[in-house]
């Protein structure tokens, strides 16, 4: 059950996506049963782990994550309720979207979890990022929406959210070494293709900006000490799978040209970019007239979210929320850093710097579940370790600690 909560916090919107779209159907009336079915497998993970009295991840990150969690709820109530906003929908509405949505899928991820869960979510994650990536190709031959203005979207999914898919693709097929089989040579490459790809032709800045990032930190910290050899065949991997994508993008985009080029050159006009800074400015400014618990969980000027996870923490819950988001964050930053020098553990501490980085471009402390999922996930993952590497450092004069086992 948890390699496949892992796999669909990744990749399972993308797949159930191309239903709604191949049906006719309204996304709502396949979103939704898929929803209650991921939940429902959550909560039935964290019961059993809960009666089984599985550890639970650092006590002060649960602090920091519950009492942040209820100064956010705290304020929708507050201002869909007692102080209401001129918001459309109802707070029944909004709190169905974040319990479906955010909260009841990420509750596995507080316990602590062992390495083989984690490496069997590594290796499913692969696949159904493969069938994510055809399901996004089937989605936007049949979607009325698809290639709109040369970017790549369905009726269903947005560019960033496909751009998005596509980074997460390509971390899971990069880091995945192990077993050396033929399928799983072909499976990794592809993939890695295919996420470029996708990354590429969603022309999404957000999604790029979590690309280089990710290709940076992948060469700048080695999983494990590399001979000159290993350097070069993966140099020439690397140069080979980014060129064969862009030449696969440029192709797919025909004579309009790749769409990306044009947004990064036109940076400067780009609504999209204006808007951003709309957002961000006004929330401050709230922050501003109210900053030790916040002023509103929507931006007053456009009446949304403010597509940065820091800003809208100091806007929603003021610095006693951001201060808990930046010490929660700090600490996931510390364990997505052991992650990345372990080879099993490596994709983990990957998709930790892309949802961070995606938080701060187009996520939402409210609705942005693969942010919270990664950030829970990567402190579970690294805690066995951690712990082993801590008990260790207190030396065979500490013979009661090691005694005692994990916590």
């Amino acid at each position: 059950m948890y390699p496949a909560l892992v796999a669909a916090t990744l990749f399972g919107l993308p797949v159930i996506s191309a239903v709604s779209v191949g049906l006719s159907l309204s996304s709502r009336t396949v979103t939704i049963p898929y929803r209650v079915v991921v939940a429902t497998t959550s909560v039935v993970w964290f019961v059993i782990a809960a009666t089984l009295h599985k550890t639970l991840i650092e006590r002060r990150v649960r602090w920091c994550v519950g009492i942040l969690a209820g100064m956010l709820m705290l304020r929708m109530f507050w201002d869909l309720t007692i102080v209401p906003l001129p918001v459309d929908l109802r707070w029944s509405d909004y709190f169905m979207q974040i319990l479906g949505i955010t909260v009841l899928p990420v509750l596995p991820f507080v316990f602590v979890v062992d390495r083989l869960p984690v490496v069997r979510a590594h290796r499913l994650s692969l696949w159904v990022g493969l069938a994510a990536s055809a399901a996004i190709v089937i989605g936007v031959l049949l979607s009325i929406r698809a290639y709109a203005g040369g970017r790549l979207e369905t009726d269903v999914l947005n560019p960033i959210s496909i751009g998005a898919a596509g980074v997460s693709l390509y971390i899971v097929s990069s880091t995945l070494t192990k077993p050396r089989k033929v399928v799983i040579f072909i499976a990794r490459a592809f993939g890695a293709l295919a996420g470029v790809g996708l990354c590429l032709l969603s022309a999404s800045k957000g999604p790029l900006l979590e690309l280089l990032a990710v290709i940076v930190i992948q060469f700048a910290i080695p999983g494990h000490p590399l001979t000159a050899a290993q350097r070069a065949r993966r140099i020439t991997g690397f140069i080979s799978v980014m060129a064969l994508a862009t030449g696969a993008a440029i192709w797919i985009s025909g004579n309009a040209g790749l769409v990306l080029l044009t947004r990064l050159e036109n940076a400067s006009s780009d609504p999209g970019v204006a808007a951003r800074w709309l957002l961000w400015r006004g929330a401050i400014e709230q922050f501003d007239g109210s900053p030790l618990l916040g002023d509103s969980f929507v931006q007053s000027t456009l009446r949304f979210y403010p597509h940065n996870a820091f800003i809208e923490a100091m806007m929603t819950t003021g610095i006693v929320g951001l201060v808990l988001l930046t010490i929660t964050i700090l600490i996931g930053s510390v364990s997505a850093f052991r992650t990345l020098k372990d080879p099993s553990l490596r994709w983990l501490g990957l998709l930790f710097v892309q949802q961070v980085i995606g938080a701060q471009t187009s996520g939402s402390l409210y609705f942005t579940q693969p942010f919270w999922a990664m950030l829970l996930i990567v402190m579970a993952a690294d805690a066995p370790a951690s712990g082993l590497a801590r008990r260790a450092f207190a030396g065979p004069h500490n013979t009661s600690a090691l005694a005692e086992g994990p916590k």
